[in-house]
C-alpha cells in the first residue's frame, strides 16, 4: 500500500479523472441467433457464449484494472437492479456509471498487488479444500476398520494385522479372540412406529421454544410443544431413526421426539448393543441400503421395515462397542469442526481479499476547479 500512496502523491495529488462507462467504451447489447435454424450453430467460427458461460470462469480483461473495477461495478448493479418482471438495470444509468482513471504506472501497480492477493487466495482456498477432503477420506477410513468384523470372524488373526488403536487391539485380542457373533437389528431393537402428520401441519405447529421434535424425510423436521402431541406418540429413550425413503439415511437422537409415519426408529430392547454403535454401523453401510431402495419397484427409492429388521449386525462386546463409539464420536466432532471451521476460513479470506480490493480501486476524484492535463 506504501509504494500506491507514493505514487498517488507523486503522479496523482490532487485527485484522478473520472470518466462515464459511455465516455470509455462502446456499449453494445447481445443477441441470440434463432436455434430453429440450424445453419447458425453448425461449424460457426463466430464465439457466441451466455451469462453461464462466463459467470465466475474467466478473465477476458487480462492484466487490466479494468478486470478489477468490473467487480465493483457488479455491486453497482446488484444495487440497481429492476426486479419487476424479468431482473434488468436501467441501461441509462448503467451508461453514466463513473469509474476513476489513475495514471497507468499506478493502475500497473494495483493490477500486480491484486493479481498476487488473488492467486495466493486461490491457493490457500485449495489447500483447506484439499485438508478438508483429507480429513473425510481418513475418517471414512477409520470408520470402515473400525465396524468391520467380517474380517475378524474369518480370520482370528485379523485384530493383531490391522492398525487398531492399541486399547482397542487389546480389547479385541481379550474379549473376542475367536470373532463376534451376528444378530438381526430386530433380534435386539424394538421398532417404533410413527405418527400420521403432514409437512403443512409441521410448519404450522413448529415453534422456537418447543421441546418435542417430529422427524421427516431427508432434512425436514420441526419441534413442537408437548400440548400438541399424544404423550404415548412420544419416544423418550435414544434410538436411531431411519430414514427410509428418497436419500436413505440414519440419524441418532437422544431427545423427546416422534416421526412421521412413513419411516421408522429403533430403540434398544436388550442389553447386548448399545444405540450409538448401531447408529454408526448402519450409516457406514448406508451405500449398501440406499442400492437396496433403489431396487423396489416404486419411482422413489424406498426401503422397507423387513431390510433393516433382518438385517444383521456384529454383537462384540459392550467395553468394545464403547470404545469403538468414543473414538467416532472424537472423529466425527472434527470432522463437524472442519466443515463448519475450513467453509468459515475461506469466507472470511474472500472478505479480506474485497476490501483490499475496493481500498484500491477507491481515489479521491479531481477537484471540480482543476483542468486535467492532457
Amino acid at each position: 500500500m506504501h509504494k500506491i500512496e507514493r505514487l498517488l502523491q507523486t503522479l496523482a495529488p490532487e485527485g484522478v479523472e473520472f470518466k462515464t462507462l459511455e465516455e470509455v467504451f462502446e456499449i453494445k447489447n447481445g443477441y441470440t441467433p434463432s436455434k430453429n435454424n440450424p445453419e447458425f450453430w453448425k461449424n460457426g467460427t463466430i464465439p457466441w457464449f451466455r451469462m453461464e458461460d462466463i459467470r465466475e470462469n474467466g478473465r477476458i480483461l487480462k492484466d487490466s484494472i479494468q478486470f478489477y473495477q468490473c467487480f465493483l461495478l457488479g455491486e453497482w448493479c446488484k444495487k440497481n437492479t429492476n426486479v419487476s418482471g424479468f431482473a434488468s438495470v436501467d441501461m441509462t444509468a448503467f451508461k453514466k456509471y463513473k469509474f476513476p482513471i489513475p495514471p497507468l504506472e499506478i493502475q500497473q501497480e494495483i493490477v500486480k498487488i491484486l493479481d498476487a492477493f488473488t492467486e495466493l487466495n486461490t491457493e490457500l482456498n485449495t489447500e483447506l479444500n484439499t485438508e478438508l477432503k483429507a480429513r473425510k477420506k481418513q475418517y471414512q477410513y477409520y470408520q470402515n476398520m473400525l465396524l468391520d468384523f467380517n474380517d475378524i470372524n474369518s480370520n482370528h488373526k485379523d485384530a493383531k494385522i490391522k492398525s487398531y488403536p492399541k486399547r482397542l487391539k487389546t480389547l479385541l485380542q481379550t474379549l473376542a479372540p475367536k470373532g463376534v457373533e451376528f444378530k438381526k437389528v430386530g433380534e435386539l431393537f424394538k421398532r417404533n412406529k410413527g405418527i400420521n402428520i403432514t409437512a403443512a401441519q409441521m410448519k404450522e405447529l413448529h415453534s422456537e421454544i418447543g421441546k418435542v421434535r417430529i422427524f421427516a424425510g431427508g432434512a425436514t423436521k420441526a419441534d413442537i410443544n408437548y400440548k400438541d402431541i399424544s404423550k404415548k406418540d412420544i419416544i423418550n429413550c435414544e434410538s436411531v431413526i431411519i430414514k427410509s425413503r428418497g436419500n436413505i439415511g440414519f440419524e441418532y437422537y437422544n431427545q423427546p421426539f416422534s416421526h412421521k409415519n412413513e419411516i421408522w426408529s429403533y430403540s434398544s430392547k436388550t442389553n447386548q448393543m448399545l444405540v450409538k454403535f448401531l447408529y454408526y454401523y448402519l450409516s457406514n453401510n448406508q451405500d449398501y441400503f440406499q442400492k437396496l431402495a433403489q431396487s423396489s419397484s416404486v419411482k422413489l427409492p424406498q426401503l422397507s421395515v423387513s431390510d433393516t429388521d433382518e438385517y444383521e449386525v456384529p454383537i462384540p462386546p459392550l467395553e468394545i462397542q464403547q470404545e469403538i463409539v468414543k473414538i467416532l464420536d472424537q472423529f466425527s466432532i472434527l470432522t463437524t469442526d472442519l466443515l463448519a471451521g475450513i467453509p468459515a476460513e475461506i469466507k472470511a479470506r474472500k472478505k479480506q481479499y474485497e476490501y483490499y480490493r475496493e481500498k484500491l480501486l477507491t481515489f479521491k476524484p479531481l477537484t471540480p476547479h482543476k483542468e486535467v492535463k492532457k
